[in-house]
C-alpha cells in the first residue's frame, strides 16, 4: 500500500512540475487552507521551491524492514527506538 501512495506523490509532484505560476499559487492558496504550520510564507515558499526544483525525490517507509513482526494485515513487535532513528537519520542525516 505505501508503495502506491509514494507513486501518488510522486506523480503528483511531476505534474506540478510542468504547471504554471498562476496555477501553483492557486494551488498553494487552497492547500494552505486545509494546513496548520508554523511556517511563514518566505519559508513554504522555499520549502516548495526545492520540491519543485529537485531532480529525484528520497523515500522511506516506517516501520523500517527488520523492525517488526508482520502478521497479514497487522505488525507486531515493532521496534520503535530502531524506527526514530532510522526517522532522525531519513530526515537529519548522519549529523
Amino acid at each position: 500500500r505505501t508503495l502506491r501512495q509514494r507513486k501518488v506523490i510522486s506523480a503528483a509532484l511531476k505534474s506540478l512540475k510542468s504547471a504554471g505560476p498562476i496555477t501553483l499559487l492557486r494551488l498553494a492558496s487552497e492547500g494552505l487552507k486545509c494546513v496548520e504550520t508554523n511556517m511563514n510564507l518566505i519559508q513554504l515558499v522555499s520549502l516548495g521551491e526545492k520540491a519543485l526544483l529537485a531532480s529525484s525525490v528520497e523515500q522511506s517507509r516506517l516501520p523500517v524492514n527488520g523492525t517488526y513482526r508482520d502478521e497479514g494485515s497487522m505488525f507486531f513487535d515493532v521496534d520503535y527506538r530502531k524506527n526514530r532513528d532510522a526517522f532522525i537519520e531519513f530526515v537529519y542525516g548522519d549529523d
